[in-house]
C-alpha cells in the first residue's frame, strides 16, 4: 500500500508534546531585564516601557455636536503653521481634537507623526482639563516643511496667549 502512514490511532506517550498544538508565546521584556521606571514615574512590573501618546479621553473632543459647536461659537487663532479654534464653556473638562488634512502630506505616516508631535505637546505644556474651554487645532502645509522646534515655539506661543 502506497502512502501508508501508519496507524493513526496510537496512543501518544504523555511526556510527548503535540506538534499541532500551539505554545503560549514568549514574554517579551526590555534587554537587562527587571522592571523599568516609566516617565510618569509608575513602576510598570512586565518590564516593557509604557508611553503615553495620547490625550486622556476625558480631554479630547469627539462628538460631531460638540466640534460643530466649536465651529460656531469660537474665537480664531491663526499662525503661519496651524489655524484654531478655541471654544470658552463654563464647565471642565476642556476638550482638544488636533486635524492633520490631506491636503498637509499624502503620506498617513506623517500626518500621524505631526499630530503626535502636537497633542503631546498640548499633553505636557498644558493641563487642557483643567482650563474651560475646547479646542481645534487644524494644521498647514507649511507646518511638515517647518522644524521642529518653530512648530513646537508656534505651539508655545499659541498656549501663551490663550491662557497667560
Amino acid at each position: 500500500m502506497d502512502g501508508y502512514v501508519g496507524d493513526l490511532s496510537a496512543k501518544k506517550e504523555k511526556t510527548q508534546k503535540d506538534p499541532w498544538v500551539p505554545s503560549a508565546p514568549p514574554k517579551r521584556i526590555w534587554p537587562g531585564g527587571g522592571p523599568k521606571q516609566t516617565s510618569e514615574g509608575e513602576k510598570n512590573t512586565d518590564g516593557v516601557a509604557v508611553a503615553i501618546m495620547a490625550l486622556p479621553k476625558s480631554e479630547r473632543l469627539r462628538k460631531k455636536r460638540d466640534i460643530e459647536n466649536v465651529f460656531r461659537r469660537s474665537l480664531r487663532y491663526e499662525s503661519a503653521l496651524f489655524s484654531a479654534r478655541v471654544h470658552k464653556k463654563e464647565t471642565l473638562p476642556g476638550r482638544a481634537l488636533v486635524s492633520v488634512p490631506k491636503r498637509v502630506s499624502k503620506r498617513t505616516v506623517d500626518r500621524n507623526q505631526l499630530r503626535r508631535l502636537v497633542v503631546e505637546r498640548l499633553r505636557q505644556g498644558l493641563d487642557i482639563g483643567a482650563y474651560p474651554a475646547d479646542f481645534v487645532i487644524i494644521m498647514k502645509p507649511e507646518a511638515l516643511k517647518s522644524a521642529k522646534p518653530a512648530l513646537l515655539a508656534e505651539i508655545s506661543k499659541f498656549q501663551k496667549t490663550l491662557f497667560p
